[in-house]
């Protein structure tokens, strides 16, 4: 866990002139809001020195239930997904892949993994237009098949 956070350190204090002109997350800046059975989900994401970041969580009835801290950066010249929730350690999801419009159907989706991590082990960005995009986190937990969906809108 110690080396995935000094790896995270040297791969964000590094990533300026790898992230710097890169605009292929930028899509996601702004606020974003889902309605849950529960209440509603949110990820308000920023542009910060070499990174993308947000805040993110889970409002039920204007108490936030849920909470993490989002960031994607380039770590090494590979897109990195990085959620820390509440007081854990940082854990790192690698882009895998990028399915364009053509081969996913009709929107892009990216994708990324990592096997190693008890749940999710996936997570995937359906970009659906400038105003809304699907957020998926799936896996298997307790050999079973376990999946979340949020379709987030941009609020204004």
């Amino acid at each position: 866990m110690k080396k995935l956070i000094i790896i995270t350190i040297i791969g964000i204090s590094a990533c300026k002139a790898q992230v710097g002109n890169d605009t292929t997350f930028n899509w996601l800046i702004g606020k974003w809001e889902a309605q849950t059975k529960e209440g509603k989900f949110f990820e308000y994401w920023s542009k910060a020195n070499c990174m993308l970041e947000a805040r993110a969580g889970e409002l039920v009835k204007k108490d936030t239930v849920f909470k993490e801290y989002l960031s994607l950066t380039k770590i090494k010249n590979y897109w990195c997904y990085i959620p820390v929730v509440g007081k854990q350690a940082p854990i790192a999801f690698t882009l895998k892949e990028i399915l364009p419009a053509d081969k996913a159907g009709k929107n892009w989706m990216f994708i990324f993994e990592n096997r190693e991590h008890d749940f999710p082990q996936r997570i995937i960005y359906e970009y659906i237009s400038l105003d809304h995009f699907k957020a998926k986190v799936e896996g298997i937990l307790h050999d079973q098949e376990m999946k979340e969906e949020y379709d987030l809108k941009r609020i204004k």
